[in-house]
């Protein structure tokens, strides 16, 4: 999971690395997500990004073991 530096956007990561290429040939996940231009780590946002990987796992099938 990427988050986007401050005022940035989620798609603005991946064309400055090549990251999600590498992912892909190694059949890695990636995603970005989009909050709001600060983000801290309190009780909400963690909450936030847990219900965002369980969404994940469960679309794309993931293995929970597999989550790094």
């Amino acid at each position: 999971m990427l988050l986007p530096g401050y005022g940035g956007k989620p798609e603005e990561n991946f064309p400055e690395t090549k990251l999600f290429n590498v992912a892909y040939v190694h059949n890695i996940l990636t995603i970005s997500i989009s909050e709001s231009e600060e983000i801290y780590a309190d009780e909400q946002v963690i909450d936030k990004l847990n219900q965002i990987m369980a969404d994940i796992t469960k679309k794309y099938a993931v293995p929970k073991d597999k989550l790094l």
